[in-house]
Order: C-alpha cells, then structure tokens, then sequence
C-alpha cells in the first residue's frame, strides 16, 4: 500500500445534549486491518468533540472510522458507527487542509 502525504486527519462531533458523555474516543482504521486504533477526542470551547489521525498512519485511499461516547463509568452511551459498520472517508493525495475550530 502506498502512504499518503497527509500530515493528519482532523474529525469532529457533537453529543447530544441530555447524553451524560465523559470521554470520546475516535477508532480508526485501514481497510485490510482487523483491529482498530483509537485516539482520543478533545471538547473544544463551543461544544465539539474533535480527535486527530496521524498522518503515519494513513495508507491506502480509504480509512474506517467510528466515534464513541463514554459515561463516567467507561460505558459506551453514544455512538457514530460501530466497529461492524464503520464510517468511511475517501482519503486524497494531496488534498487541501482543513482545520476544525
């Protein structure tokens, strides 16, 4: 597989209000890959959750990815995608940056 020239992936979600979120994880993947990594998701000021994929770790067109919301207790009680079906992002060569706020 080829590696991409991309430096990282930016993502963001929103929770709904009323979820009782803690923690948001970001599970990503390449096609080809059985397992997931997992980042981290920071709360920004206006409320969004938003979590960076490494460059490094982008190969291939295509990654796999799905947002995870935890409770106080590390239970999942919200979600965006699932392990067994995943979001998908076509992932281009070169392609211009952008920077969520």
């Amino acid at each position: 597989m080829r590696r991409l020239r991309a430096r990282r992936l930016c993502f963001g979600v929103w929770c709904s209000r009323g979820v009782a979120v803690s923690r948001v994880l970001l599970f990503f993947r390449v096609p080809g890959d059985e397992t997931y990594e997992s980042v981290p998701a920071v709360k920004t000021p206006k409320g969004w959750y938003v979590a960076v994929v490494p460059g490094k770790t982008l190969t291939g067109s295509v990654l796999q990815f799905y947002f995870e919301g935890r409770d106080a207790t590390d239970t999942p009680v919200a979600e965006n995608g699932r392990s067994d079906s995943p979001n998908l992002m076509i992932v281009r060569d070169g392609a211009r940056a952008v920077t969520p706020r």
